[in-house]
């Protein structure tokens, strides 16, 4: 008799567990503003930057964010083998990096590709990963441009609106991460116009998105 109230407890403790896993999966899938990554990218350098990204063939994304976090988000879908890493200092001078692996096919899905800046070496961006010479020429990023946030709050809930506009002959789209994940996204946009998102604001007064420009 003994035994068997010795099976049920364990049977019992092995659900509680099991619940309590459940339980927290289903909140993180609910309620988190992450967004799954296919790179996440960390300045270790002493050069700050106003944005951080990659470039590829007739491609440059940019990610612009008040927090820490640098990454390329999965919903870019960006497939490329090979990408340079970019980053905009604040006088506006676009530094690059040789080109690296970039791998969207990861052997764990769920686990992004990493890479860190160093530092800058006579305005080059050196990495912790194996680089290569490059032939990916980089789009420059345009003289005159407008990257802003805005605010708003109606019935109660919280938006953020992300706008981008510059004077230029490449076309562009802006990515916004919002609230629980999710992301709203302006479409491509003629150079000269307003490309303009806004969703759900995340936690944390969270101000985060992507720029692309586009070689037409």
């Amino acid at each position: 008799m003994k035994r068997k109230y010795v099976v049920i407890g364990i049977i019992v403790l092995v659900l509680i567990v099991a619940a309590g896993f459940a339980g927290r999966y289903i909140y993180k899938e609910r309620y988190s503003d992450e967004m799954k990554k296919s790179l996440v990218i960390t300045n270790g350098a002493t050069t700050k930057f106003k944005a951080i990204g990659i470039a590829w063939k007739n491609n440059v994304v940019l990610q612009k964010t008040n927090k820490k976090d640098y990454f390329i988000p999965k919903i870019l879908e960006i497939e490329e083998s090979k990408v340079r890493l970019v980053a905009l200092t604040e006088d506006n001078k676009l530094l690059k990096s040789d080109e690296f692996l970039f791998e969207q096919k990861l052997v764990d899905p769920d686990k992004p590709r990493e890479v860190t800046i160093k530092n800058v070496m006579n305005q080059k961006l050196i990495l912790n990963v194996v680089t290569g010479k490059s032939d990916i020429k980089v789009l420059k990023m345009p003289k005159e441009y407008k990257w802003e946030y805005t605010d708003r709050i109606t019935g109660g809930n919280q938006f953020i609106k992300v706008l981008f506009k510059a004077k230029t002959k490449y076309a562009y789209e802006v990515t916004l991460h919002g609230k629980g994940g999710k992301h709203g996204y302006s479409g491509k946009t003629e150079g000269g116009k307003e490309a303009v998102v806004e969703w759900e604001r995340p936690a944390d007064n969270l101000q985060n998105s992507w720029v692309r420009l586009i070689k037409k």
